[in-house]
């Protein structure tokens, strides 16, 4: 189920997301696995503690988006405008080497 401000589940799974447009809205606590979007518009926003596991953004428009302390994890871009993003805002894992 989608509302006009954003995801109103806390995961979604295998799922695919084609057209979807939200901007400059904020979408917190949500997880997506193995999900894809395809030609989405996310211009401006914020993405607050969202984990992408396994998810395949393509055609998409994440322009000036934000998302810290979000989670990547096997994710790809295709095609896709990622212009203006931090991504030191994400959470990156520790890496330890000995």
């Amino acid at each position: 189920m989608l509302t006009m401000s954003g995801f109103d589940l806390n995961r979604y799974s295998d799922q695919t997301f084609t057209n979807l447009t939200l901007e400059e809205t904020r979408i917190e606590h949500v997880e997506f696995q193995n999900c894809q979007f395809k030609q989405c518009k996310f211009p401006n926003v914020i993405f607050n503690k969202v984990k992408f596991t396994d998810c395949d953004f393509e055609s998409c428009d994440l322009s000036l988006s934000k998302f810290p302390s979000c989670k990547f994890s096997e994710v790809s871009f295709k095609s896709s405008k990622l212009v203006g993003i931090n991504w030191t805002e994400l959470s990156w894992p520790l890496v330890k080497l000995t």
